[in-house]
C-alpha cells in the first residue's frame, strides 16, 4: 500500500479535480462544473477503493460534501450551495486542527513528526496557526463567493487557495526546518 503522503491518486487527484472543475466552469457553466466535480471525486473515491481498499476520511467527507451540496447546486439550480463546500471543508480543517491539539493530538506532528523534532509547546504553535489558517481560508472562500463574481470565485478556490497553502506550507516546513530529525548515517531525513 502505497504511503498517504506519497500516494499519486490520493494526491494527485483532487489537483485533477480541481482542473476538471474550472474547465468544465470556462467552457459551461457553473452547473457542468458543479456536476464534473462529482464525477470525478467519485471515480476518485472508486479508485482509492478499488485499488487501496482504503479512503481517508478527509477525502469521504468532501466528497459527501460534493455530492450532498452538489445535489442541492444543480436541483435547486443555486451554485450557494457549491461555493459553500469550500467554506465547509475548510472550516472542518480547522476544527479538527484545534480540537485535536486540545485532545493532546496534534494532526500537524502525526503528520510531520517524523521529519521534525521541535519542542512540544512548537508543535501547538505550528497547529494553532496552521489552524487559523484554514479558518482564514474559509472566511475567505466565504466572502469572495458572496461580493464577487463567480469567475472571480472560480480563479480564487481553483488557483489561488491551493498556491496559498502550497505557500503556507513551504513557511511552515522552513520554520520547523531548525529541527529536522537526522537517520543514523547524521543525513536529515527530508532530503532522504
Amino acid at each position: 500500500m502505497a504511503n498517504a503522503r506519497t500516494d499519486p491518486i490520493n494526491n494527485f487527484f483532487p489537483i485533477i479535480s480541481m482542473l476538471g472543475f474550472a474547465l468544465a466552469w470556462y467552457v459551461g457553466d457553473i452547473y457542468i462544473a458543479t456536476a464534473t466535480l462529482m464525477g470525478l471525486l467519485t471515480v476518485h473515491i472508486a479508485l482509492l477503493w478499488g485499488i487501496r481498499r482504503h479512503v481517508p476520511k478527509i477525502t469521504l467527507v468532501t466528497w459527501a460534501l460534493v455530492i450532498v451540496l452538489g445535489a442541492l447546486t444543480l436541483i435547486l439550480r443555486d451554485k450557494a450551495f457549491i461555493q459553500l463546500k469550500t467554506t465547509i471543508v475548510y472550516s472542518v480543517l480547522a476544527l479538527a486542527l484545534f480540537i485535536a491539539d486540545r485532545m493532546d493530538k496534534n494532526l500537524i506532528k502525526i503528520m510531520l513528526g517524523s521529519f521534525f523534532a521541535p519542542p512540544p509547546a512548537m508543535w501547538r504553535r505550528v497547529s494553532t496557526v496552521a489552524a487559523l489558517y484554514f479558518l482564514a481560508l474559509a472566511g475567505c472562500n466565504f466572502f469572495v463567493a458572496k461580493y464577487f463574481s463567480e469567475g472571480v470565485w472560480v480563479g480564487v478556490k481553483t488557483f489561488a487557495f491551493p498556491a496559498a497553502t502550497i505557500v503556507f506550507s513551504l513557511l511552515m516546513v522552513t520554520y520547523l526546518y531548525r529541527y529536522i530529525r537526522e537517520d543514523d548515517t547524521g543525513k536529515d531525513k527530508i532530503s532522504q
